[in-house]
């Protein structure tokens, strides 16, 4: 079942469907763009193989939070052709912070480089979402964002238990 996500929830599942897995692939068809993430080695009860999928604008930052390219850009497309450019040094490496700022742009920092996905709440199909590829008889986890602005998520039953225990009784 879906349903809403509190900004406590939001934050719990991205830290566990995210964090210290590794960028292993992308692939882009049109607007859409799609990454993979593994974590190797498997843990028990979370995600193993996770594709985010995005169809808002994507912003690759340095460390100093520069964007990746100087130049000013003129369009959605060339934007895309730069953070490509910017993902695929990436592979290999880990998600080490991800957090949901203002307007549900997602910030996923990956060693010391930042990935800002920045839907536009006014346009209905500009999106991310995050999704775990699992086998048939395990329970996908899911967790999105789409136009309206609102947080959206899946877990498998036994998780949603586990959410409301503190990290650090772990």
């Amino acid at each position: 079942m879906i349903k809403k996500c509190s900004a406590v929830e939001s934050q719990e599942i991205l830290d566990r469907m995210l964090l210290g897995a590794m960028l292993d692939s992308f692939r882009v068809c049109s607007s859409m763009l799609e990454i993979r993430f593994l974590r190797i080695p498997v843990v028990p009860e979370i995600p193993g193989e996770v594709w985010l999928t995005a169809t808002c604008v994507l912003l690759v930052k340095t460390s100093h939070g520069e964007l990746i390219v100087s130049e000013p850009l003129d369009s959605f497309v060339e934007e895309r052709r730069a953070a490509i450019l910017g993902l695929y040094d990436l592979i290999g490496e880990s998600v080490v912070g991800i957090n949901i700022a203002e307007n549900n742009q997602l910030n996923c920092q990956i060693g010391s480089t930042q990935l800002v996905f920045s839907p536009d709440l006014s346009v209905e199909d500009d999106a991310w979402e995050m999704e775990s590829k699992q086998s048939e008889n395990e329970q996908c986890w899911y967790f999105g964002c789409f136009g309206d602005g609102e947080l959206v998520c899946r877990l498998p039953d036994e998780s949603w238990k586990r959410l409301a225990v503190p990290r650090s009784s772990r």
